[in-house]
């Protein structure tokens, strides 16, 4: 508890926990229909806000100290396209429909079964991260909690609510673990900021295609969408930085306290129940499957 990471990445996922209550409010508020186009282009509009706003901040910076690029070097734009689909493009875009048809602190904890795929395949990207049996028996364990949550079984699972949220997770995982490589030798503000603008574009320009079209605008929805914007921020900016310093597995761990931010921040703005035993149980059960995987006193 003592490792310097541990405020920064807490820092990370209460603002993710946090966005689970917000993107359903603001589904609510911009998009009463739950229509997949315009809740793309909700998504699009949040990262282009956030993304220009990293963007501007780097040529500022790069006017300050030309040695610190502006844009993206040849080299790395591939780096930056993966990860704006994986991150942005994919995440957001299930995320939002699914959480349409889904409560936020469900979505917050079923959101995790990602962590158990970065646990059992980053051995193939990273040597050092090799799948041992403590492993698997936390992977497990985990994937109990998944089950768990979604009791009871009759009506508690729909693909285009539950399941995209974990279809969700995959493309979040991925992008996690894509992440190490990417900020390697990279300026990790810079990776961020033409990440979410790139990948809102994307998501913009998709939702627009398909006829999206959002023609509910209100105060409360410009304050939660202003909020979601600052949560990307942060959040984004600051684990691409840790993401460049430490393990993959090792800021794993640190991510099972986003349904716990998830399940509070949904009870105190949304009003969903907070003492549900399923929500409790699932996150007891996916922490102490992580725990068991990454901690060597369980032997090998």
């Amino acid at each position: 508890m003592t490792r310097k990471y541990l405020v920064p990445a807490l820092i990370c996922t209460l603002f993710w926990g946090l966005s689970y209550p917000l993107v359903k409010l603001g589904n609510r508020l911009f998009i009463p229909d739950g229509r997949i186009p315009e809740l793309m282009i909700f998504a699009g509009v949040r990262f282009l806000l956030s993304g220009g706003i990293i963007v501007s901040g780097c040529f500022i910076r790069h006017r300050k100290h030309p040695d610190m690029p502006a844009l993206p070097a040849p080299r790395t734009l591939p780096k930056v396209i993966i990860l704006s689909l994986l991150l942005t493009f994919f995440h957001y875009t299930l995320m939002y429909a699914g959480l349409s048809n889904c409560d936020g602190s469900k979505s917050s904890v079923l959101k995790q079964a990602g962590i158990i795929g970065v646990i059992l395949f980053s051995g193939i990207f990273y040597k050092d991260d090799k799948l041992t049996f403590r492993k698997l028996i936390g992977c497990l364990i985990g994937f109990s909690g998944i089950i768990v949550c979604n009791l009871p079984f009759s009506g508690g699972f729909r693909l285009m609510g539950e399941g995209f949220i974990l279809l969700a997770s995959v493309s979040s995982s991925a992008g996690d673990m894509y992440s190490k490589h990417a900020a390697s030798g990279n300026d990790p503000i810079l990776l961020s900021g033409w990440q979410q603008l790139i990948g809102g574009l994307i998501l913009y320009l998709t939702g627009m295609l398909a006829g999206g079209k959002i023609t509910a605008v209100s105060l409360n929805g410009i304050i939660v969408l202003m909020a979601l914007v600052v949560s990307s921020i942060i959040a984004y900016t600051l684990w691409l930085c840790l993401s460049k310093k430490y393990g993959v597995s090792e800021l794993a761990l640190i991510k099972l306290t986003i349904p716990i931010f998830g399940i509070i921040t949904s009870a105190a703005l949304l009003g969903e129940r907070l003492f549900t035993w399923q929500n409790w149980a699932a996150v007891l059960l996916v922490s102490l499957g992580v725990i068991i995987a990454e901690n060597k006193r369980y032997g090998k």
